[in-house]
């Protein structure tokens, strides 16, 4: 069984944009996904997440451009 190729994240500029555009804080975002604001502003600068972890931050991404771009 092959394992399904991980969604491409945004450039890191735009990771922390979306977020700020959302109005959610650092901490917040963090604590949506269950792991430490450390960690989280980590990936908002480029590092990449785990295979689990990048699922779920790629879809909180989507979903927070999705929103702005739909106002």
């Amino acid at each position: 069984m092959t394992a399904k190729p991980l969604p491409s994240l945004p450039i890191p500029y735009d990771r922390r944009h979306y977020r700020l555009a959302m109005g959610v804080t650092l901490k917040q975002a963090a604590s949506q996904l269950g792991v430490s604001a450390r960690q989280y502003l980590r990936w908002e600068k480029g590092a990449t997440p785990s295979p689990g972890n990048h699922r779920k931050y790629s879809a909180q991404l989507e979903e927070w451009k999705r929103e702005i771009h739909s106002a």
